[in-house]
């Protein structure tokens, strides 16, 4: 019996010693800050304009990243709709307007497409593969993966995305997105 306690005792130990090591990891993660943004609102106002929200499909597998996502979005001084898929055929459907995302009105066309890779059955270069066979769909399309190999940021970009940004520097992801937004002035009037 006691060496039974005395294996209990070290493997709740290292547990706990692990569940420390990687909550001071997170805390001290660039990714996960406490945010001071809270924006709600679906409009902001600029001026006596208000701007339309800028519409956003995020397709990421994994919840936590998303909302990470999400929240990094709420930052940028654009308002953002964002609509979360968690799959690529999901990302197809909203793309092409079948299924429930028939309609435009509930599920806007977006701008701005923020792809992950690595997800289960089509994954991001899937829906890659799939945008560059349908020249008709235009958007703009923003890789947002882990994965940072050359030859798989290559493939990225000859696949027609326009940009690439690590996960790891998702705390970036707020001011990258207004610069691109800068970028289509009178899109968003």
């Amino acid at each position: 019996m006691p060496q039974e306690v005395g294996w209990h005792s070290n493997f709740v130990n290292n547990t706990l010693q692990n569940i420390g090591f990687l909550a001071s990891n997170l805390l001290a993660s660039n990714c996960f800050r406490q945010s001071k943004c809270r924006e709600t609102n679906s409009f902001k106002k600029v001026g006596t304009d208000m701007m339309k929200p800028v519409p956003v499909l995020l397709v990421e597998d994994e919840p936590d990243d998303a909302l990470l996502i999400q929240e990094s979005l709420r930052c940028a001084k654009t308002p953002h709709q964002v609509h979360v898929v968690d799959c690529g055929e999901e990302a197809i459907s909203y793309l092409s307007g079948e299924g429930q995302y028939a309609d435009r009105s509930e599920y806007p066309f977006p701008l701005l497409l923020l792809l992950d890779l690595k997800m289960p059955g089509v994954g991001g270069f899937g829906v890659l593969r799939w945008l560059r066979a349908h020249p008709e769909i235009k958007l703009h399309v923003a890789v947002i993966s882990s994965i940072e190999s050359a030859k798989d940021i290559e493939v990225v970009y000859e696949l027609g995305a326009q940009f690439f940004w690590a996960k790891s520097e998702c705390n970036a992801l707020s001011e990258r997105v207004q610069r691109l937004e800068e970028s289509w002035v009178g899109t968003n009037k």
